[in-house]
């Protein structure tokens, strides 16, 4: 079973808050002259079950099997 789109399902606006309000800080590590504070990981946020997941992109490098890494399919994106 595919997994639902946001454009058929729509978007809960308190999921596009959190994570504004966190790539907003990033930004602002990186205007500020710290780059070295901007976080190396990638969130994962599923805010109906209250749980946050943090996956360290710098260790584990691209996935030779995942569509968007290895094949830069985008599916999702496209209209």
């Amino acid at each position: 079973c595919a997994s639902p789109t946001c454009q058929a399902e729509g978007v809960l606006a308190p999921a596009v808050a959190a994570i504004a309000a966190i790539q907003a800080m990033e930004a602002l590590k990186i205007l500020a002259g710290r780059p070295e504070a901007v976080s190396p990981y990638l969130v994962k946020l599923d805010l109906w079950g209250n749980v946050w997941q943090r996956i360290d992109v710098q260790k584990t490098g691209p996935d030779a099997d995942c569509p968007c890494c290895a094949r830069k399919d985008f599916e999702f994106l496209e209209d």
